[in-house]
This record gives C-alpha cells, structure tokens and sequence, in this order.
C-alpha cells in the first residue's frame, strides 16, 4: 500500500488515485500499523469516516466528480494531462483552482509523471482506442488527444 509521495515515485503499478486508495485502505484496515503522513489522505480518511461534507467541501466535491465520471471529469482529467495550470482549468471549467488541486491530488494525480509515457498510456489512455469507447470513456479519448498535445480538440468543450 503506497502511503506516501516517496512511495508513489518508485511504484511503477501506482494508479493516479493512489492518494484516495491509501485513505479507503486506512479506513478498511484501522489497524494498519503504518499511517500515512500527508495531510490531504488524513483529511481524506476523516471525510470517509465521518462522511462530513462541510468540513470537507473540496474533498467532497472532488470525489462527486470522480463518481459522476461525466464531462466535467473529462474536461478537468484532459487539461491536467495537457500541463495546464489548476488557474486556466478552474477558468475553462468553472470551478475553483482548490478544487482542481485537490481533485488532481486525490483522484489523477498525473502531473509529476508525464515523462512516463507507458504509465501514462496504461493509467490514463487506458489503451482502449483499439477497441472502441464506451459512453463513460470519453475520458480517456480527450487524454489522448491531451498526451499528444491536441489540448485544441479539449478547446472545444
């Protein structure tokens, strides 16, 4: 279980959730003898205790839009992949750069490895376009037009 940003870098099986999966894996084992650090997965590990949407708004927020895995996902998953700034998402998206910070760090946390183009390929293309999408994948396509650095196809939304 990967429980830290130091863990993360050297896990090539990682998945750019790996922040959300450390707070669930606290919650389902609570007796865990190693406990994360970071403050983001302890918050994370309150909210799913104590389910507390007003302490929690951006949390919450973040993880309504990872589950609704809608347009919105898409659009903020493409422009995090494209090197955009949590500022020019925000604005693009209507929401706020908190918002997009927090939803990158606990659900794609990508940034800190676009050099790794298989990882990259694998976590985030999925490598479905040789089969096709599906409704819930238009996700994935606009990563890729992103990982090719299309960022003009995810303009468009």
């Amino acid at each position: 279980m990967i429980l830290t940003e130091e863990q993360a870098d050297m896990d090539i099986f990682k998945k750019p959730n790996w922040r959300w999966q450390a707070a669930e894996f606290i919650v389902d084992n609570p007796r865990h003898p190693y406990q994360p650090e970071e403050q983001l997965i302890l918050d994370a590990i309150t909210y799913l205790h104590t389910g507390d949407e007003q302490r929690f708004p951006l949390i919450n927020a973040a993880r309504a839009i990872n589950e609704e895995d809608g347009l919105l996902r898409a659009e903020i998953e493409a422009r995090i992949v494209a090197r955009e700034t949590d500022e020019e998402i925000a604005k693009r998206c209507s929401v706020s750069p908190d918002l997009v910070k927090v939803y990158e760090s606990l659900f794609f946390c990508v940034r800190r490895y676009r050099h790794a183009k298989d990882w990259m390929r694998i976590n985030v293309g999925a490598l479905r376009h040789m089969e096709g999408f599906r409704d819930q994948e238009m996700r994935q396509l606009l990563a890729w037009y992103a990982l090719s650095d299309q960022t003009w196809i995810v303009d468009l939304l």
